[in-house]
């Protein structure tokens, strides 16, 4: 592992994205922050190294992330390792149980390792991880997810269909799919949509500046 320029986060060797560092995504963060209802538990799913996880940290009482690659799962632990509120589970979730071939980014953007995805041009490894559906934890009081798993989003929110309908908590999720112009079936956001949420609408139609499709949908109910 190696630190980051501004020597603030613990990143793999081989990453060569140059703009992880400890204002990454902190736009993203502040928003949501601002629409936040409760603060008892978040969850940070397809937690790379820990910067979402960490922020959170400050703002909830507990933090439960999920983070199946082990390259990852050691720069997770140094950089959250003076925290007591987070709890790390090393796999990933989806909506069936079992053990899953997942590539890993070895030379790039680690953060875009992926089930269910193939890369051209990027170089990455075959390994196995262990693949957990989410209900299976009976989490309670979550107030909050956080969702960045590179494609297998649907199949991650299939498998929390009992936490979100009991739960209601805000969600903050990557979606490249529902806008694609390949789309030809059910995106995460059409699932979320289909069981009660909304679109609560992000800066320049849910792109921000580094260019992700994030979406922050919040159950109706609320408002």
């Amino acid at each position: 592992m190696k630190l980051t320029p501004d020597n603030s986060l613990w990143i793999p060797s081989g990453d060569t994205f140059r703009w992880w560092s400890d204002s990454y995504e902190k736009r993203q963060f502040d928003i949501v922050s601002r629409c936040l209802i409760g603060r008892r538990v978040a969850l940070d799913i397809g937690a790379h190294v820990g910067l979402w996880s960490k922020r959170l940290a400050s703002l909830f009482e507990d933090v439960v992330a999920f983070e199946p690659v082990p390259s990852h799962i050691k720069c997770f632990q140094r950089n959250c390792d003076d925290i007591s509120n987070i709890i790390l589970h090393p796999v990933a979730l989806s909506n069936e149980r079992g053990q899953q071939v997942m590539k890993v980014i070895s030379a790039g953007n680690t953060g875009m390792s992926a089930l269910n995805k193939r890369f051209y041009g990027v170089k990455s490894d075959d390994i196995v991880v262990q693949v957990d559906v989410l209900d299976d934890y009976s989490l309670v009081d979550v107030d909050f997810i956080k969702m960045d798993v590179e494609g297998n989003e649907l199949r991650a929110l299939q498998g929390a269909m009992n936490l979100i309908q009991r739960c209601h908590p805000l969600i903050f999720v990557e979606d490249h799919y529902h806008t694609s112009k390949k789309k030809n079936g059910l995106s995460s956001i059409d699932y979320l949509l289909s069981i009660g949420y909304k679109d609560l609408g992000l800066p320049n139609g849910h792109r921000f500046d580094d260019g992700e499709n994030n979406y922050l949908m919040s159950y109706e109910g609320w408002n």
